[in-house]
């Protein structure tokens, strides 16, 4: 899945749930969280994927987890400063889509290195 792709489905998918009355509205930083999310998880991912040395890997691994940390939470600090009163539904979306592109992230990377440990 492309990095188009996994924007489109998370912004259709939020905008079917709103229209079905799934969720009471919509969170004003919808399109905001949704590509910086999927880019800053996608970069990260690219380049930790193209990684030969196993040893180097674990490293690089960790320094992005502390990366992902603080930028993270300056955006969602900015998020919520922005729009304190939607700032409930914006960070209850920025987690689960956290969660979701961290999950997908860990499945791939395990499978890549799984894959080269095995044989």
């Amino acid at each position: 899945m492309t990095l188009l792709t996994v924007c489109g489905l998370t912004i259709t998918g939020m905008l079917v749930a709103n229209s079905k009355s799934w969720i009471s509205s919509l969170p004003s930083f919808l399109f905001e969280t949704t590509i910086f999310l999927v880019i800053s998880t996608g970069a990260m991912f690219a380049y930790l994927y193209r990684i030969k040395k196993p040893d180097f890997f674990v490293q690089l691994y960790l320094l992005f987890m502390v990366v992902k940390f603080f930028l993270y939470g300056t955006y969602t600090y900015f998020m919520i400063i922005k729009d304190k009163i939607g700032a409930t539904l914006n960070v209850t979306f920025f987690i689960m889509l956290y969660f979701i592109l961290t999950g997908l992230e860990v499945i791939f990377l395990y499978r890549k290195t799984s894959s080269k440990t095995d044989g």
